[in-house]
């Protein structure tokens, strides 16, 4: 049985259409204009912009996930505009890094579809409370968050070199699909310090949450922020005097909780909680020298300190 990934945008500039514009709820039938058909067979989660439905193709068992726009969306031409402009960003995009979709139309309206074969739709968790992890435990945490940075990395890095940025990465906008971790939810995706973009604010930089700013260590911010909550189970703080404090205590309650890990999954700890620390610098000067040694292959600089280590 495949899985596909159906992401449906609506209404690019048409305010008649848009103020008649109402959410089809589950039970109901979507006809494409390219004739598929597909079921909504029931909600599976509602965010800030959108409703998710599990679907069906009629006439096939072939499973989709539909993502349908609230109206808030779909009657904001300033959403409007930035969800036409994402539509050729994401298309340059590496689906080998991303959930890239294809796009169709609904009642004239603009609709991503994505065939995705084997996706593994489970939500990402953060460390438990124990106080000190068995050893077994430990280094499967610490293995699958060191693949998720892995993984992700290199979205950041295409992303970059495109100059994009997704502006909002956070657990919930991170997959596994075909033995890699992939970032879906690319509606928002712009040119770094251009235009506006979706972001969640629990997880965005302060020059996101107050001015709307973007830059090019925005999704870097958000990595670390990322994990931070799935490796520690809390997200690092806001203030630049707590965060230094957090990560001299951060480092000595993490090896303690992970004391039982290997010395191989130690050595990956300490580079993670590094790169955690480095990425949540409070001035973007600072966040930009941690870009150069994260992503050395973007500069002529060579990679140094710990950071050699992070190309495993």
């Amino acid at each position: 049985m495949r899985m596909f990934l159906l992401i449906l945008m609506l209404a690019f500039g048409c305010s008649v259409g848009a103020q008649g514009y109402r959410l089809p709820e589950a039970g109901q039938v979507l006809s494409f204009d390219n004739g598929m058909r597909v079921v909504l067979e029931a909600e599976i989660g509602e965010g800030g912009t959108a409703r998710v439905f599990r679907a069906v193709q009629v006439g096939h068992d072939q499973p989709f996930v539909v993502k349908l726009f609230l109206p808030s969306v779909v009657m904001n031409p300033k959403s409007i505009e930035l969800l036409k402009n994402s539509q050729e960003m994401i298309s340059s995009l590496n689906p080998d890094h991303f959930i890239v979709p294809k796009f169709l139309t609904w009642q004239g309206h603009p609709v991503q579809i994505q065939e995705i074969g084997s996706l593994e739709l489970r939500g990402l968790k953060p460390l438990s409370d124990q106080s000190v992890l068995p050893a077994e435990k430990a280094g499967r945490l610490i293995s699958s968050v060191w693949d998720i940075f892995r993984d992700l990395r290199d979205s950041l890095q295409d992303l970059a070199k495109l100059g994009l940025i997704h502006a909002d990465i956070k657990p919930a906008n991170i997959v596994r699909h075909q033995e890699r971790w992939k970032l879906i939810d690319l509606d928002g995706i712009n040119r770094a310090g251009t235009g506006r973009v979706l972001f969640t604010a629990t997880y965005a930089p302060n020059e996101l949450r107050t001015q709307g700013a973007t830059n090019e260590t925005t999704d870097l911010y958000l990595l670390g922020r990322t994990l931070s909550y799935l490796l520690l189970g809390k997200l690092t703080p806001e203030s630049i005097l707590d965060r230094e404090t957090w990560g001299l205590q951060t480092r000595a309650l993490a090896l303690k909780k992970f004391e039982e890990a290997s010395e191989f999954d130690k050595k990956r700890l300490s580079i993670l909680l590094t790169v955690i620390q480095e990425t949540q610098e409070h001035t973007i000067s600072d966040r930009k020298k941690s870009l150069e040694r994260l992503f050395p292959s973007l500069n002529s600089k060579t990679c140094r300190r710990v950071h050699g280590a992070v190309s495993i």
